[in-house]
């Protein structure tokens, strides 16, 4: 038994240190001045996403800037009070749908979400590259 547990641990070690070996596939770290869209679509829609969402999303609301602390570019999702399409607000969204995918892989990502009131829900999706819509 005490065999079998050491043989166990090893192979768990190796598993875990097979694990940590991940290798970077892409990035974007945003660091040209617009936006890259060979690797970004941005989603101009006004359809809900399926959830009677209650802002359009628009281009011109989706921006690369500084970060103010650090300095470094980053991207800019702008949400604003406005009438658009029949929408009271307006929006950014950005796809990699049918430009990136991924089989493995370590997923990683920096964001910042502003403080919100009640109804805004701002968000970041990871999905697989089968889903059937554009959410």
């Amino acid at each position: 038994m005490k065999t079998f547990f050491i043989v166990c641990c090893i192979f768990l070690s190796c598993l875990a240190s097979f694990a940590q070996d991940y290798k970077l596939i892409w990035e974007d770290n945003f660091d040209k001045p617009a936006l890259n869209e060979a690797n970004w679509t941005a989603v101009i829609s006004g359809s809900g996403g399926g959830n009677r969402e209650l802002q359009y999303y628009r281009r011109e609301n989706i921006s690369i800037g500084k970060e103010p602390v650090t300095g470094e570019n980053c991207l800019i999702i702008t949400a604003k009070r406005e009438h658009h399409m029949f929408k009271s607000f307006t929006s950014g969204r950005l796809s990699t749908k049918n430009k990136m995918t991924f089989k493995y892989g370590k997923i990683e990502a920096r964001i910042k979400f502003p403080k919100t009131a009640n109804g805004l829900w701002p968000t970041f999706w990871m999905l697989g590259k089968g889903y059937p819509k554009e959410v």
